[in-house]
């Protein structure tokens, strides 16, 4: 009946269907075969790809922002100093 109402069929291909009925067996049994789908695996190593080139971005933007904050620094200090010449 599961078979019927997960992948609409008649109940004549009810049968063809693997059964799991225990509780969790259903979900052991999902997380077994993911791997094995390409589809998946495609979209996860995309994933990974982009959230790597994301991550050595910001690694980027940080070290240019800590040096735009240093050279703001300097600026002030020079502002300053001509200022106090005056």
């Amino acid at each position: 009946m599961r078979a019927h109402a997960l992948m609409e069929h008649a109940e004549y291909l009810d049968d063809s269907y693997l059964r799991l009925e225990q509780e969790g067996e259903i979900a052991g049994a999902y997380l077994k075969a993911m791997p094995k789908v390409s589809v998946d695996q495609i979209e996860d190593q995309e994933l990974r790809e982009q959230a790597s080139v994301m991550e050595q971005e910001n690694i980027e933007f940080k070290n240019r922002i800590a040096k735009v904050e240093l050279e703001l620094l300097e600026l002030k200090k020079l502002i300053r100093e001509v200022l106090d010449q005056r």
